[in-house]
């Protein structure tokens, strides 16, 4: 039976029943190992909700498996980064040598069982688990690996058949470069107890903040000019101000931790490696708001992150800093964790809101906009991890010292993912920084020249390799036909076959489009299958007009940016490498990837 304690603890938590679904799911799934129909009537007794809206929640999520699964899953990355660092001879090396047989269920196309004990290993093929930097990437139930080989996979599976369990196999620290000649949103990297934080200055943001008022605050912050950092873009402190203004109450922060977006892996390192100042910014941001309560909403691929985050808050909480009259004063403000589940989606701030209350996340209509009507229909502020990082600093700093970083358009510091490079890893630099100079501080491509960069996440059109010297912040990535997204820079050599990365791009957009909208829901598909022809050699010269018809059918059709991300994708690709198309059509098949086994 599910603990009631923890059923009591969880109402705490939550103003509405259904908000309960997903965490009940996840000590369901942790329980049994996978989602059944007797645990489905468990948590409808429990909650009062229909079987039927319980099961429509727990299907629409990547991460709660409903069939059994073996007593270790593997969850192998298959997306873009790890694509072009080797991961599909990898996932061929896997199946075949250890005898993994595809589930009959096309519905489980993915997903696979150890032949000589099904009920001991299961092998899923997935999108990005964020760990581009360190791919080719896998989870081995909640253990990441990284800088993947075939010996490496060895040792991990002699462990699992030998009956002692997942081993340590090497260093899984993502390498992070600090800004030179001092840090800001590094500065407290790996204090990751209260003490630590508090001896390199941690918590002094917010003891100067409650002393001013929650306007003033907003304002310093619209002075400092800090924009979004999860890919929108939109100023902070407007966000806030709209949120301050409107008069009902409660409201809500929500930290965006779900972080999805192929390429891209910074709020994996704020959140392991410095907890407190994402905590600490949320308190700021609360008191701001007119905030009582925040949630961080943690995506389900970062495990270990779960347990690093729980001991900060009980630590905030026990030193007063959560909870009632934060340090003497009327403030009060409560930290929640909410762990997704799997859905890429999520990432958009109406679906995630969604998800929260228990339902499947799926964005909604606006207006109106969270601010005014968000979670359980009150003003809510939803800002990503590494923006609500940002906040502390620009307290600290001042408005005006922190406007000097980076561009004039975009000021503040910026936390750039850059992988496929000799040195991946997070780079701290001001926000402006030059392409070009990113890229050589990194080492450069893994190998050859560079063919063709993805500067800010799986979602942003494409670049050539003429095209470096640009900008990266919004307007400078704009005016090269692209755009800055979340920062998350992947780099191509010469070996890279564009015309793969696509179909692997749309079959990541077809998995995780919502299913709400037509185009995005039908279009994606039959944009993969094009692309899977044209790579297979089974491709017309007709296919590059189709490619072009259907993207612009998706393009400004969907209730969301999923499907406009799927349709510049492709539309970029086939301005920046149209030729590289035609050899696949003319030649019958792909010159890149001659005799590899194509894994769908």
């Amino acid at each position: 039976m599910i603990d009631r304690e923890f059923l009591s603890e969880l109402q705490d938590c939550y103003p509405a029943k259904a908000s309960l679904v997903m965490p009940l799911l996840h000590q369901l799934r942790s329980r049994d190992g996978h989602i059944s129909e007797k645990g489905i009537l468990e948590i409808s007794d429990l909650t009062g909700l229909s079987p039927v809206f319980i099961r429509g929640v727990s299907t629409f999520y990547s991460f709660y498996p409903h069939r059994p699964v073996g007593r270790y899953l593997i969850q192998v990355c298959r997306n873009v980064a790890c694509l072009s660092m080797g991961a599909d001879p990898l996932i061929g090396y896997i199946i075949k040598k250890y005898d993994f047989r595809p589930l009959a269920s096309p519905e489980d196309h993915s997903l696979y069982s150890y032949g000589p004990d099904p009920s001991l290993i299961s092998l899923m093929i997935t999108e990005c688990i964020g760990a581009c930097g360190i791919g080719p990437a896998m989870l081995v139930n909640d253990r990441l690996y990284g800088r993947l080989n075939k010996e490496e996979i060895d040792r991990v599976f002699s462990g699992l058949l030998s009956g002692s369990g997942p081993v340590d196999i090497n260093d899984l620290n993502i390498e992070v470069f600090p800004l030179k000649p001092e840090s800001l949103l590094l500065r407290t990297l790996d204090c990751l107890d209260l003490y630590s934080y508090t001896q390199r200055g941690g918590y002094s943001a917010i003891k100067k903040a409650l002393s001013m008022r929650p306007e003033e605050i907003i304002e310093i912050v619209k002075r400092a000019g800090l924009r979004g950092r999860g890919g929108a873009g939109f100023p902070t402190g407007m966000k806030w101000a709209f949120a301050r203004q409107d008069r009902k109450a409660p409201k809500y922060l929500i930290v965006n931790a779900d972080e999805g977006e192929p390429g891209t892996f910074k709020d994996r390192v704020l959140l392991g490696r410095t907890p407190h100042l994402i905590i600490e910014g949320m308190l700021i941001g609360g008191y701001a708001v007119g905030a009582s309560k925040g949630f961080i909403y943690l995506r389900y691929e970062y495990p270990e992150i779960v347990s690093i985050l729980e001991r900060a808050i009980e630590e905030a909480r026990r030193e007063g800093l959560l909870g009632k009259n934060i340090l003497g004063t009327s403030f009060n403000f409560e930290v929640i964790l909410h762990r997704g589940a799997g859905a890429y989606i999520c990432g958009e701030e109406t679906a995630l809101i969604e998800s929260i209350e228990g339902r499947r996340g799926q964005p909604r209509i606006r207006p109106p906009f969270p601010v005014n009507s968000g979670y359980d229909g009150k003003p809510t502020v939803v800002n990503n991890v590494e923006t609500i990082a940002n906040v502390p600093v620009i307290v600290s700093l001042g408005p005006e010292a922190y406007s000097l970083i980076g561009s004039k358009e975009a000021p503040g510091p910026k936390l750039f993912s850059i992988s496929g490079v000799k040195r991946p890893g997070v780079y701290e630099l001001p926000m402006g920084i030059k392409l070009r100079e990113l890229i050589d501080m990194a080492g450069g491509p893994l190998s050859g020249t560079l063919k063709a960069v993805i500067p800010g996440g799986l979602s942003t059109p494409v670049l050539g390799a003429q095209e470096l010297d640009c900008p990266m912040d919004f307007a400078g990535l704009q005016s090269h036909g692209s755009m800055l997204g979340t920062g998350g820079v992947m780099v191509f050599g010469e070996d890279q076959c564009m015309v793969r990365l696509t179909m692997r791009a749309m079959s990541f957009y077809r998995h995780e489009s919502c299913g709400k909208c037509t185009p995005c829901r039908e279009g994606t598909g039959w944009l993969e299958n094009i692309l899977k022809r044209i790579e297979e050699g089974r491709g017309s010269i007709e296919d590059i007009a189709l490619l072009e018809e259907v993207s612009k059918n998706i393009a400004g059709k969907t209730f969301c940016a999923l499907g406009d991300a799927a349709a510049c994708v492709v539309q970029a690709m086939l301005r920046k490498f149209l030729k590289e198309f035609e050899e696949h059509i003319s030649l019958k098949g792909c010159p890149y990837h001659e005799g590899m086994e194509s894994l769908q």
